[in-house]
């Protein structure tokens, strides 16, 4: 039976590989590929990762395969340069349907304002690990145009993604032999730890705030109270609360399925990629309730005045239509008209001194108001929709409850014996461990014969 080339080439001993084998070597802190083919050599550097060490392995293995096949040129193979930009475009065009309608968008700025601006037309091959460091250190100096504050993290983190999906992609179809940006986040991370660029603390509004804020919709915004009610008693995102329909409510249990998104006008999965199921308030159950009973007079109303006219009924308004949040055409709200309601609401509530927040920050309200209580982290999580507890305290651990605990559970007495004293054993403890250090420090240079440790064992237990 003919044995595999490939396979004899990787079982050779390293007396038999110096004719002709590519071979991994560690040289200078760095993992090498080291290649002889017909007296001569060659050499390549890869880096000193447990990462650069795999790839070098993966590249040696298929430069043993071309040379046991005997296709192996040890001429520098040449390439047409690859445009990093045009690559990038590339890149999106083509994976851009498989992305949310958000995500397509961020990305496209992402692209458009930070990436291809700094690279531009740099071959793809000749992309470095110290490329990317410079990029990150060049945006932590950058400010954002629109804020005039330094780009936040979160930015630059999101725009590293992208160079790492794109090139992970670029190995995989064999366009590089590495990829460059493996471990890169860590050096942002401690970046921005130096620079002393402190972890997010997400706003949210007080107690009061949040009561105010619905006083004023109830009074002036009466159409918005309702979806504003909703996010601070549910923590749901905006895009969710706009896909929500009336089938998605149990009135009965308490509950709703949040099982959809509007974002963009899109309609998508939720954020986690799964559906959940939240609890109401009784104040939220009470005013979907009557804002249901609301939409069915609204209803018969215009039955009656499409009867009375000689006129058929607007076939969206046929029945109450499946949106909760619906326009007057009976299609779901806009996202557009809620923001502007929110900034007309914000209007209103400066004379209360309420903070002008962004509308998200009614599901960090929900979460902090929440832990403050003392509700569960296990609940608060399945109810945001988050995909561990442990994010959950990651983001909101500054809304726990910060007093000292009571100790009393771990505090344990110790009984009196027959005609004894109570004896205070921890603070006994460490005298009686220094003394016995001591006497060990003083006899250990003479207790040399078994006799004499026979004789300070006796002395220890007397």
């Amino acid at each position: 039976m003919t044995r595999d080339p490939i396979e004899a080439i990787e079982s050779w001993s390293y007396h038999e590989r110096p004719n002709m084998s590519s071979k991994v070597i560690k040289y200078r802190g760095a993992w090498w590929i080291r290649t002889h083919v017909h007296g001569a050599k060659s050499e390549r550097r890869f880096g000193p990762t447990n990462e650069d060490k795999s790839a070098a392995k993966q590249v040696a293995k298929r430069i043993n395969a071309k040379i046991a096949l005997g296709e192996y040129d040890p001429s520098k193979p040449k390439h047409n340069p690859i445009p990093f930009d045009e690559h990038l475009r590339t890149w999106h065009k083509l994976y851009s349907p498989t992305f949310k309608p958000r995500y397509r968008l961020s990305a496209q700025s992402l692209l458009d304002n930070h990436l291809i601006p700094y690279f531009g037309k740099m071959d793809l091959r000749e992309i470095r690990r110290e490329d990317l460091i410079r990029y990150i250190n060049h945006k932590m100096t950058v400010k954002s145009k629109r804020t005039e504050r330094p780009l936040a993290t979160s930015t630059i983190q999101n725009g590293l993604t992208i160079i790492r999906r794109v090139l992970r992609l670029a190995v995989q179809d064999e366009l590089i032999d590495r990829d460059p940006s493996a471990g890169i986040g860590a050096h942002l991370a401690k970046l921005a730890q130096n620079q002393g660029i402190e972890a997010e603390q997400r706003e949210s509004f007080t107690r009061g705030e949040a009561e105010k804020l619905l006083v004023l919709a109830s009074n002036r915004l009466p159409e918005f109270e309702p979806f504003l009610r909703l996010l601070l008693s549910t923590g749901m995102r905006v895009g969710e609360a706009i896909g929500l329909e009336w089938r998605d409510v149990n009135f009965d249990r308490g509950v709703i399925d949040v099982r959809r998104s509007v974002s963009g006008g899109f309609e998508t999965a939720p954020k986690s990629g799964k559906s959940r199921t939240v609890y109401m308030s009784p104040s939220l159950s009470d005013r979907l309730h009557r804002l249901l009973t609301e939409r069915r007079a609204d209803v018969a109303a215009r039955k009656r005045r499409a009867l009375k006219s000689g006129k058929s009924c607007e076939p969206a308004w046929a029945e109450v239509p499946s949106p909760i949040f619906c326009s007057q055409a009976g299609g779901r709200m806009d996202s557009s008209n809620l923001r502007r309601s929110w900034l007309r609401l914000h209007d209103f509530a400066s004379a209360e001194k309420v903070r002008r927040l962004v509308m998200h920050c009614c599901r960090h309200t929900y979460a902090t108001l929440a832990l403050e209580s003392g509700a569960n982290i296990v609940f608060v999580s399945k109810q945001l929709g988050h995909h561990s507890p442990a994010f959950t305290l990651q983001v909101y651990g500054h809304a726990l409850p910060s007093e000292s605990p009571d100790m009393g559970f771990a505090d344990f007495s110790t009984p009196d014996a027959p005609g004894t004293a109570c004896v205070d054993v921890q603070a006994q403890r460490p005298e009686r461990r220094a003394i016995r250090g001591s006497e060990r420090r003083q006899t250990s240079l003479s207790v040399t014969k078994p006799e004499n440790r026979r004789l300070l064992a006796a002395s220890e237990r007397a």
